[in-house]
């Protein structure tokens, strides 16, 4: 969930990654269950506690975060096709979205996921293979195997852009970070949720909230 200073009281996603899943997972967790929603949205509670879905296009939004000044709003879109990508929107007075722009594309081998904005507007994404397989298989022993096309040692960390949508700088983790966040009294210190482990290091920035 993501709060506005001015205007709105939080700004969420919602998507079906908990339904979807739980047809495999329902042996061992949760249950199967129809879908509450035919979209998947990203929706605005205004200060009169009204939910309103401002974005009902893209499918399975995740990451959410808005710029220092709060007049772009950026959206991971989780099941983009061909690839996963953000996009940028801007922030209306009246709450409401527009300008819809293609800012990021992960290419056919990066994965994005959660992310956080830098007070200079740089989006410090995390970032790991996406399971995309080569289209070739190579000779394994006894049998075929078809490799992912990117090697996850060279695909795991975060990846930094910057306010066009340009990569600037990545981080090297030995796991596939899925959120980060900036923490400490300077707002310096980047904290990355990994697989299986959490990381921390001092950055040259400072988070923007």
């Amino acid at each position: 969930m993501l709060a506005h200073k001015d205007k709105h009281i939080g700004w969420l996603t919602f998507h079906n990654h908990a339904r979807h899943n739980a047809v495999s997972l329902e042996m061992w967790e949760g249950f199967k269950g129809k879908r509450e929603q035919t979209n998947t949205n990203v929706f605005r509670i205004g200060t009169d506690g009204k939910l309103t879905a401002v974005i009902s296009d893209l499918v399975n939004p995740n990451g959410i975060a808005f710029s220092p000044d709060e007049k772009k709003l950026y959206v991971v879109e989780w099941k983009g096709t061909p690839n996963r990508n953000i996009w940028s929107y801007d922030v209306n007075a009246d709450g409401s979205v527009s300008n819809k722009t293609m800012l990021i594309d992960a290419d056919d081998q990066g994965a994005l996921d959660g992310f956080k904005v830098d007070i200079a507007g740089n989006l410090w994404c995390g970032w790991g293979s996406n399971g995309a397989l080569a289209s070739e298989p190579k000779d394994n022993a006894t049998r075929k195997v078809y490799n992912l096309k990117g090697k996850s040692e060279d695909l795991d960390g975060v990846k930094i852009f910057n306010l066009e949508g340009k990569a600037i700088g990545f981080i090297k983790l030995p796991e596939r970070c899925a959120n980060l966040v900036f923490g400490g009294p300077k707002k310096n210190r980047l904290y990355t949720g990994s697989c299986h482990s959490i990381y921390a290091l001092y950055v040259d920035s400072h988070g923007a909230a």
